[in-house]
């Protein structure tokens, strides 16, 4: 049986935190269906985790030689400087491109925050820096598994916090999108 391994790198969202354990599982057993290989995941999330911190990161992921890597930290990179969000995921995906050149690499935009905690409206500059993603996967030759508009029926019993979204959330909005991008790949 083969093995189709997806690495991901990302903040909370990633990780599983809060509401959410982790979308992790939820997207192995989905791709699996009606395919003969097994695939793995690995969660490479940092709970408050910024792209900086992913820059110490790739080298280990890029080191398993994945299929796919997975790179979101938008929602917690709104917070910084748009100018060295950007230039650290172009560091994160020339250093992965140059240490596992046959992983296929996507920039993943997370779900919107809700409500009105400090934590969903401190990242007022969500939507602005999503176009980082989306300028940057054509660019850098890079796929792009776009989620953010996908949540727009999330309500606030989705996403508690403000930022973290549910399991069942994640199940909902999150995984299916992941799932109909990377099924193509896997036998």
């Amino acid at each position: 049986m083969q093995i189709f391994d997806i690495a991901s790198i990302g903040t909370s969202l990633t990780a599983g935190t809060g509401a959410s354990k982790s979308w992790h599982r939820d997207l192995e057993a989905s791709l699996m269906v009606g395919k003969k290989s097994r695939v793995r995941t690995y969660n490479f999330g940092i709970a408050g985790g910024y792209s900086s911190d992913g820059l110490a990161v790739y080298p280990r992921v890029a080191a398993l030689r994945p299929k796919v890597v997975l790179l979101e930290f938008l929602m917690n990179d709104c917070l910084l400087v748009y100018n060295t969000s950007r230039a650290n995921m172009v560091s994160m995906i020339s250093g992965i491109k140059a240490a596992s050149p046959a992983s296929a690499i996507y920039l993943m935009t997370m779900n919107p925050t809700r409500g009105s905690s400090s934590s969903a409206t401190q990242r007022s500059a969500l939507p602005t820096f999503n176009a980082i993603y989306r300028e940057l996967a054509p660019l850098m030759s890079v796929g792009i598994i776009d989620t953010y508009d996908g949540w727009s029926a999330a309500t606030l019993s989705d996403i508690p916090d403000g930022v973290h979204p549910t399991d069942v959330a994640n199940r909902t909005y999150l995984v299916p999108r992941i799932a109909e991008v990377l099924a193509p790949l896997i036998t």
